[in-house]
């Protein structure tokens, strides 16, 4: 289902999260920029958006995944889905933790897809949160804000050691 209009949605839970993201995912063509604090094994494991994001990076040689987490141990001593995707395809996918000046943003959970999708959640009750489908201006801005998390981020050493 290709997206050519806005369509703004309310987010109130995972399951809302999960469905939005779906579409969002299932409708990128290249870039997929995720903030999550623990990467929501709820959210990232569920089949369907393990499976689209593979499938954007599988479509694509110019195809890029970057996801930002406030601590990644966790993530990968638990095996999420997304980390082994990350060992396979490693020039796609790339993971990282935000600095600490930044850990306000830890509060939240954002996905943006090429510059023009998004959702934008709190991962703190009340859970709630917007998606639009098809929002350039806004979905540009949080992808700036994005690359300036991404710039001051770092690569976790517990990610670094797995590929020794």
């Amino acid at each position: 289902m290709a997206v050519q209009e806005n369509q703004v949605i309310t987010v109130e839970d995972t399951e809302g999260r999960i469905e939005v993201y779906k579409t969002i995912i299932e409708n990128a063509r290249h870039e997929i920029d995720i903030l999550d604090l623990d990467l929501d094994k709820r959210v990232f494991d569920c089949q369907d958006i393990y499976s689209g994001i593979k499938q954007t990076i599988l479509e694509s040689s110019h195809s890029r995944v970057r996801i930002l987490v406030h601590s990644a141990h966790n993530i990968i001593k638990d095996g999420r889905h997304l980390v082994y995707l990350m060992e396979k395809l490693s020039s796609y996918i790339e993971l990282r933790e935000l600095h600490t000046d930044d850990k306000q943003f830890s509060k939240e959970n954002l996905i943006v897809t090429d510059k023009s999708a998004f959702c934008r959640t709190r991962n703190e009750k009340p859970y709630e949160g917007r998606a639009e489908l098809h929002n350039v201006t806004s979905a540009e801005e949080l992808s700036i804000l994005f690359d300036r998390l991404w710039e001051n981020s770092t690569r976790p050493t517990d990610l670094l050691r797995l590929h020794l």
